[in-house]
């Protein structure tokens, strides 16, 4: 196979549900050029490497597979970042998670296409559909930003968090994760400092197309996790830090937008926890972060609200 001008990165972890729905969306896609697909499975305990074994014997030019005998993630190892990004040979990286899929043929071509006709575009997305496994049912554009195409800016960026943009539609220029500074490693999550040091390179470009789903409420996903009060706000906690290092990282251009966005963390959690007694002293630190407006906020919030009526409906 000629160089591929896309390496499509796939972590995976017990998905044997998923995984071959996830390569097949991979294997589907229309291009003028080759891609690659590089799947790191984090030594599952069901069928999901036999599953990856047989796609690999049917395309082993495309598909190249790490099958690790340890779990890795319990290690603390970030795996996309040490296993995938480290041999992709793509100009541009396109992600997907073993449990996540693609649905439209085209997905990466006119994501690539947008990328090579703007240059000071780093990162292309697009919306995203949301499988719930406890209801069954799909939500076709859950995780949308607006109605039409847009290019956002980095304040944009950081004040949409986490919800600007599902990982399983990003494509972005490979130049992005070269030099990695060290505060993109102390976020929990993967997506958001991604997204943030895309935006300090250049714009994103949004396309207003379904063309992924994520799937909702599989076990010991990031968002059955996050039911865990002490992960919670340890997640939190961490991500206020990576904000604060990313504002020194980028010479404090954005200092107002990731104030607001630290405010907008900071009041999430306060809301959260406001009942619990054994919180008060961690939510004290919290609350010195929000800006006036949501100060404003919460107070009015408390006056309405009893304590029994915060913990209904958080």
């Amino acid at each position: 196979m000629k160089n591929p001008k896309v390496s499509i990165c796939c972590i995976t972890f017990n998905h044997e549900s998923y995984i071959e729905n996830a390569i097949k969306s991979f294997l589907m896609q229309e291009t003028d050029f080759p891609f690659e697909i590089l799947i790191h499975d984090d030594a599952s305990t069901d069928g999901t490497q036999d599953i990856i074994r047989k796609y690999e014997m049917m395309y082993p030019k495309i598909i190249k597979p790490i099958y690790q005998t340890e779990n890795q993630f319990s290690k603390g190892i970030r795996m996309i970042f040490t296993y995938n990004y480290s041999r992709a040979l793509g100009e541009y990286i396109a992600l997907c998670e073993g449990d996540d899929y693609w649905t439209d043929r085209k997905k990466i071509q006119k994501q690539v296409r947008i990328l090579e006709e703007n240059n000071g575009i780093t990162l292309c997305i697009h919306s995203t559909g949301v499988f719930s496994l406890p209801k069954n049912s799909l939500d076709s554009n859950e995780i949308r930003l607006k109605n039409g195409d847009e290019i956002y800016n980095a304040s944009q960026v950081i004040l949409g968090g986490g919800m600007f943009g599902h990982t399983s539609s990003f494509v972005f220029r490979r130049k992005v994760i070269e030099n990695l500074p060290e505060w993109f490693f102390d976020s929990p999550s993967g997506d958001t400092p991604l997204r943030l040091l895309s935006a300090s390179l250049g714009d994103v470009y949004y396309i207003d197309q379904e063309m992924s789903v994520y799937r909702k409420g599989i076990g010991g996903s990031w968002t059955s996790r996050m039911q865990e009060n002490k992960i919670f706000i340890t997640h939190w906690e961490k991500s206020i830090k990576m904000y604060e290092e990313y504002n020194e990282y980028t010479d404090y251009r954005y200092s107002q937008a990731i104030k607001k966005r630290i405010s907008q963390i900071s009041y999430t959690l306060i809301l959260r926890f406001i009942s619990h007694m054994n919180a008060k002293k961690q939510l004290k630190g919290f609350y010195s972060r929000l800006v006036v407006i949501d100060k404003l906020k919460l107070k009015i919030k408390v006056l309405l609200l009893s304590i029994s009526d915060i913990k209904k409906e958080y």
